[in-house]
């Protein structure tokens, strides 16, 4: 199906817990929203940005306090944000494309509240940088689910050596705090997408949602 018409940029974001495929569907929505006529580009954080580079770098480096890291990394990946908006997110929306993002806000906001931050100093920071215009809200977010099992058995598969943030406890409360997000973010655009399918399925369910969610017309009318 070929898309009609003009579109305006849009920031899409996927969500989730480790292991629940976000990597692998973001790059698949990139590649369907190109074939079907669309200026799209994926990006993921942390991104390849020194700053970026830095907080991927400190999940295998910790030395300090559990506070004090929660706090660091906060400060990282705030960072990082600001960076990735200034040269890939709003200069691409701008210029009119969809810009499929793998983690963007809701993970420091997840994440820094398992290690140990309040959530509403966390959500605080992150309404200010937007309010400056520092960073983009989401247009869309799609937020994979599924059960802390499955993640611990994709990441188990994946041969690799396990940071900090992948261990089963840690995972344990991402996945209670992902769960908590489209309550505690009401009048976001948060759409839940069951990881527990296969890939195909669920980029089939993530594709329909963007579609109509960002009032893709297509040239059939659907």
């Amino acid at each position: 199906m070929k898309l009609t018409g003009p579109h305006t940029g849009a920031l899409v974001v996927v969500e989730g817990p480790d292991g629940l495929g976000k990597t692998t569907l973001c790059r698949d929505l990139v590649q369907m929203l190109q074939s079907m006529g669309l200026s799209c580009i994926g990006t993921a954080e942390p991104s390849q940005s020194p700053i970026g580079q830095l907080a991927k770098a400190r999940l295998k480096t910790r030395g300090f306090a559990p506070l004090v890291e929660a706090a660091i990394d906060a400060e990282c990946f705030c960072g990082d944000m600001i960076h990735h908006n200034a040269a890939v997110i709003q200069p691409g929306v701008a210029r009119g494309e969809i810009i499929i993002c793998d983690r963007y806000d809701l993970s420091p906001l997840v994440y820094q509240f398992a290690q140990g931050l309040p959530q509403m100093y966390l959500l605080y920071k992150q309404r200010a940088l937007v309010n400056l215009g520092l960073i983009q809200e989401p247009d869309l977010t799609l937020l994979l689910t599924g059960s802390v099992a499955l993640s611990v058995q994709r990441l188990t598969a994946r041969n690799h050596t396990a940071d900090d943030f992948e261990t089963a406890n840690f995972l344990a409360r991402v996945h209670d705090a992902y769960r908590a997000v489209p309550t505690l973010l009401a009048h976001r655009r948060i759409v839940q997408v069951s990881a527990e399918a296969t890939p195909a399925q669920v980029l089939s369910s993530a594709l329909g949602i963007v579609t109509k969610q960002l009032g893709l017309a297509g040239s059939d009318g659907r």
